[in-house]
C-alpha cells in the first residue's frame, strides 16, 4: 500500500501530464487569434511553460528514489529533453501539426530555466535544498 501511495503522490503526476501533453499533441491545429504572430507567440509560450512543469514534475517523482540529488536533477532534465524530442516526433503523424526542431528548442527553453533558474517562487521550497547540495557538489 505505500509503494502506491508513493507512486501516487510523485510519479502519477508527471505520468498524468505527459498524457495530457499527448493528448493535446494529437488534436489538430487550430488558432485563438487572426494574428498568427500573436499565436505564435501564445502556442510557444505554452510550450515553454507546460515542459517547464513538467521538469519539474519529473523532478519531484525522483524524490522518494534513493540517489544523489544532482543525479535527480540531471535526471529530469534528460527525460523533460527526450519526452520533448518524442512529443515533435508524434506530432509529425498528426494531421495539421508539424513536428520541428524549433519547437524542441522552445520546449528546452522553458526546461532550462526552470532548471537554471529554480528560486521560482512556486518551486523554491521544494527545489532549494537540492540545489545547493548540486552547486556545492557539482
Amino acid at each position: 500500500m505505500k509503494k502506491i501511495k508513493l507512486f501516487l503522490t510523485y510519479q502519477f503526476p508527471a505520468i498524468l501530464w505527459m498524457a495530457i501533453i499527448f493528448y493535446f499533441s494529437s488534436l489538430q491545429h487550430f488558432t485563438i487569434s487572426e494574428n498568427s504572430t500573436l499565436d505564435f507567440i501564445i502556442f510557444k509560450g505554452l510550450h515553454a511553460v507546460e515542459y517547464a512543469f513538467l521538469y519539474f514534475l519529473i523532478f519531484r517523482a525522483y524524490l522518494p528514489i534513493n540517489l544523489p540529488d544532482s543525479d535527480k536533477l540531471k535526471y529530469a532534465f534528460i527525460l523533460s529533453i527526450l519526452y520533448a524530442v518524442s512529443d515533435e516526433v508524434h506530432q509529425t503523424f498528426v494531421p495539421t501539426r508539424e513536428g520541428v526542431p524549433r519547437d524542441i528548442i522552445i520546449d528546452s527553453a522553458g526546461i532550462l530555466i526552470i532548471y537554471i533558474f529554480p528560486a521560482i517562487p512556486h518551486t523554491l521550497v521544494l527545489y532549494k535544498p537540492y540545489v545547493t547540495e548540486f552547486l556545492q557538489n557539482g
